[in-house]
């Protein structure tokens, strides 16, 4: 009872530290993203901006220095890099700049007990704070782990590295390391007309807002060390088993039978369900990957919201490394910032963000890059590696077939052909059916046009689809196979549709919101005038990215929306209404030429305007 009332104690205590950090300032700000112990490479391009002398001291006057986290882990020089910052920012502070940073997930993962990441280097440079008594203890509790079975196969230096527990108590709410962490920004940092997070801002959390979610980690973070602290005093930690994450088989004990006069019981339990908390949760500011990974236009809509709510411009982010230069996406409305600073690990470049005079900047800390952000643009997530649209297509108009098989389903006798060219192989899907000879008259044509079922429809809304930048829709090309014209469409495999989801009780379970993608469907499927949309070509790969298939029976003239969406509302996110509005007539009638008639091309257009003038 006594800890938990410290916990409460210390939580209000955070929670007033860690409210709402909103930061404005004229003067020069440098923003940096993941360094994960690479410390040359942070003094390296801390000197070449200016902020800090030859012997690593603040030189940046007035600036502002702000780090998105992860500092630790993975680098040999995790320890070195917090305490450089600890120093510049008492420094910082005296010569009237700044610094100030956010939480990364590997802050919160050395802070928790999770080690997973943790190299021997990085253990071995907090030697100097582990005593012979604590090696002992580790030998004890190494001793009482091979008895229970669970570490048969380790030696004891490779489960407890040199070093182990002076991390340990670092990172603890009363170590130098872990107390300075904790008093930082929390997850959120409001800057100027911009969000800076470690790993991204979802739906939920904007809806929270910065100080709920800041005040949120810090009790969170206070309960959980509590917690570790009385597993500590009772024996049961530090528990270090494979991938030095002990949580696991500690929810194991605390769930068995043997546990159930436990003293230690209730601090197991408060363990285990803070393993559900914001400071582990994929869609929270530490982990959350949706803003980097998912498509452009569904996640529109989600940045929307956030920049909204928080009252923002743009959401400054760090996390995943996908490019070594800073990279922009949805015109600007997210800047990557990770570009793998740890060289040795990533092979990226250090780089930070200026932002001065109103001016944003990329600085990149190398000889072979220019300080302009890289442009980033979605492709269809699931071309083969190596393999652009345009190669596949290729590879579909003149790859020799092997094999064919009908698909079994539906009323259009498709199949699936595997394709073989130059050593590859792929499959993919022939589909011939086409009925307009039943719709050769005019007035019969127009009364009947919902029954149009046309292959070469699937090649349009493939052009279309890429022509608004959605690419949600496999590529595809006309082709003549054993003398019947058809559409050949890249076959995605590993692939379930939206039945199999619903009948499986499969949940949803990704980071790109379905709402977002349920917003896209209704806009692209009035546009197209697709009336065939079901459960059955939706189609989901495991991380829940969204392929839309099966487009033969769209191109009908008429404006309104298919009656499937007579009762849902055609919204568009500011970046779709983008993208919409510079779709050109040039560009509607390239992807409808020789396939559509006039009147469909006209009402194609005329559907675009009625969208841009009617959406929400």
């Amino acid at each position: 009872m006594k800890l938990m009332r410290a916990a409460l104690f210390l939580s209000l205590f955070f929670s007033l530290l860690v409210t709402a950090k909103t930061l404005s300032s004229s003067e020069r700000v440098v923003v940096f993203g993941d360094v994960h112990g690479a410390y040359e490479e942070l003094t390296s391009m801390l000197q070449d901006l200016k902020l800090v002398d030859k012997a690593d001291n603040w030189a940046g006057g007035k600036s502002l220095l702000v780090s998105l986290g992860d500092l630790v882990d993975r680098g040999a020089q995790s320890r070195q890099v917090v305490e450089l910052l600890m120093n510049i920012q008492a420094q910082a502070q005296a010569a009237g700049g700044a610094f100030e940073m956010v939480l990364g997930n590997h802050e919160i993962m050395v802070m928790t007990g999770d080690y997973r990441y943790v190299s021997k280097a990085e253990f071995a440079s907090f030697a100097d704070l582990e005593t012979p008594e604590d090696r002992a203890m580790l030998k004890q509790h190494f001793e009482a782990l091979k008895q229970a079975g669970m570490a048969t196969e380790a030696s004891f230096d490779e489960l407890f590295p040199k070093g182990f527990m002076g991390l340990y108590r670092a990172y603890q709410p009363g170590g130098h390391l872990g107390k300075w962490l904790r008093a930082q920004a929390g997850a959120m940092i409001k800057l100027n007309d911009s969000v800076l997070v470690h790993g991204g801002v979802s739906r939920s959390s904007a809806q929270q807002g910065i100080s709920a979610i800041n005040n949120s980690v810090a009790v969170t973070l206070t309960e959980y060390s509590a917690a570790m602290d009385a597993l500590f005093e009772a024996g049961q930690l530090p528990f270090i088993l494979p991938n030095f994450d002990g949580v696991t088989p500690l929810e194991n004990l605390a769930s068995g039978r043997a546990a159930v006069k436990a003293p230690w019981l209730n601090a197991a339990k408060s363990l285990s369900e803070l393993r559900s908390s914001v400071l582990f949760s994929s869609s929270g500011p530490f982990w959350y990957r949706g803003n980097v990974n998912c498509l452009q236009i569904p996640e529109s809509y989600t940045t929307d919201i956030v920049k909204n709510r928080l009252d923002v411009s743009r959401i400054i982010v760090g996390h995943t490394v996908k490019y070594r230069k800073i990279a922009r996406r949805m015109d600007g409305d997210v800047l990557m910032l990770d570009t793998g600073m740890l060289q040795a690990y990533y092979n990226g470049a250090p780089s930070a963000l200026v932002m001065e005079n109103g001016e944003l900047t990329a600085h990149h800390f190398s000889g072979k890059l220019e300080n302009t952000f890289f442009q980033s643009s979605d492709v269809f997530k699931h071309n083969p590696q190596g393999m652009n649209d345009g190669d596949i297509e290729a590879f579909l108009s003149s790859a020799k077939v092997v094999s064919s098989r009908r698909i079994g389903t539906g009323i259009t006798n498709s199949r699936v052909i595997e394709l073989e060219k130059d050593g590859r192989q792929m499959r993919a899907l022939f589909k011939t059916f086409d009925n307009s000879k039943d719709l050769q008259n005019k007035t019969k044509w127009i009364k009947r046009y919902n029954d149009a079922d046309r292959y070469y429809y699937e090649v349009v809304s493939y052009k279309l689809d890429r022509a608004l930048g959605l690419y949600m829709i496999p590529p595809a090309v006309i082709r003549t196979i054993d003398g019947a014209e058809g559409v050949v469409q890249y076959w995605v495999e590993n692939g379930f549709t939206e039945n199999v989801r619903r009948d499986d009780n499969l949940g949803f379970n990704g980071y790109c919101e379905l709402s977002n993608y349920n917003n896209v469907r209704v806009v692209f499927d009035t546009f197209i005038r697709n009336v065939d949309r079901n459960n059955g070509n939706l189609l989901w790969d495991k991380e829940f990215h969204l392929t839309f298939i099966d487009h033969s029976q769209s191109f009908d003239i008429s404006l309104r929306k298919p009656r499937l969406y007579s009762r849902y509302k055609i919204r568009l996110s500011s970046l779709f209404r983008k993208r919409l509005q510079g779709l050109s007539d040039e560009q509607i009638d390239n992807a409808a030429v020789g396939l559509l008639n006039a009147m469909q091309v006209d009402a194609l257009k005329k559907r675009r305007d009625h969208i841009l003038k009617n959406a929400e």
